[in-house]
């Protein structure tokens, strides 16, 4: 029997691309295995309705087109169900794809799914809300909030961000408790790592894997002026973890005892607020079917 895929495209993502994504499955998804439908997002959080829809019809994959915040969408949708995700990665960062070398083109990501190789993958929750990739805590969910408000999209535009609020930017004060431990310090931020990649290509935990079980945890502190250019290049070659300035955990469950009140967590790339100043951050290991290359 033919396998029933639905693939959501988010429309706003990859600078209009999704007409290029519509003719790539057109012209590469092999209709001798698949039976498939496309449909398009239209407004913040369709993508969780129409994935979770999907599941409920019993459709065997779902196929999301976005970035890392379209996939979270998807996978929140889907999430428990035995429908299999697929990305075509068409967002600005691609932190998932580039971690696990899904094609970053349409035509190469179609072909992967015709290849159907399934793998489980660990996803992470904080206080129960869902992330597949990263989950942080101070700058860099500073800058998803900033990212997320600008109209600007790609490389240029996030660096540019980073430039103009890093300096600024005061470290907050945080209490973690990591494998019993108490850790008290002040961060630039702290990262929770399921995929070693925030997106472009960088991460600050290159070493973590979204099938053992365990998250990264990154506690960074904000280095000096003169020593920025040597953390980019750290950051650039994936090299972070010979820093100084960073403190590297593994760990299956965090909680995060104090922090600021209203300030954002990034989930996978995009800005959330909590009410609750404590987080609970933990993994749920294999909980999520994932088509990936061989």
């Amino acid at each position: 029997m033919k396998r029933r895929i639905l693939f959501i495209i988010n429309p706003k993502s990859g600078q209009g691309r999704h007409r290029t994504v519509e003719r790539a499955i057109k012209a590469n998804l092999d209709r001798e295995l698949f039976d498939y439908e496309i449909v398009y997002t239209n407004h913040k959080g369709h993508g969780k309705e129409l994935a979770a829809n999907a599941a409920r019809d019993n459709y065997d994959v779902v196929a999301v087109s976005g970035g890392d915040g379209s996939i979270n969408e998807v996978a929140r949708g889907i999430h428990g169900s035995k429908t299999v995700l697929a990305v075509i990665p068409t967002g600005s960062g691609n932190g998932l794809a580039r971690h696990l070398g899904i094609p970053l083109r349409a035509r190469k990501a179609i072909q992967l799914i015709n290849e159907f190789s399934v793998v489980n993958i660990d996803t992470g929750f904080v206080n129960g809300e869902l992330f597949v990739s990263i989950a942080g805590l101070g700058f860099d969910a500073k800058i998803a909030d900033k990212f997320e408000k600008s109209s600007r999209r790609g490389f240029t535009a996030y660096f540019g961000l980073i430039a103009s609020a890093f300096y600024k930017y005061k470290p907050k004060k945080y209490t973690l408790e990591i494998n019993g431990e108490k850790i008290n310090r002040r961060a630039l931020l702290v990262s929770f790592a399921n995929s070693g990649q925030f997106g472009y290509n960088t991460g600050l935990s290159y070493y973590a894997s979204v099938t053992d079980g365990m998250l990264d945890v990154s506690i960074m502190q904000k280095p000096p002026l003169l020593v920025t250019p040597l953390m980019l290049h750290l950051l650039y070659f994936h090299r972070m973890d010979e820093s100084q300035y960073i403190e590297s955990y593994r760990s299956s469950r965090i909680l995060v005892e104090k922090r600021k009140k209203k300030q954002p967590v990034n989930i996978d790339g995009e800005p959330r607020y909590f009410e609750d100043k404590k987080l609970s951050i933990e993994v749920m290991p294999s909980s999520l079917p994932l088509i990936v290359p061989k």
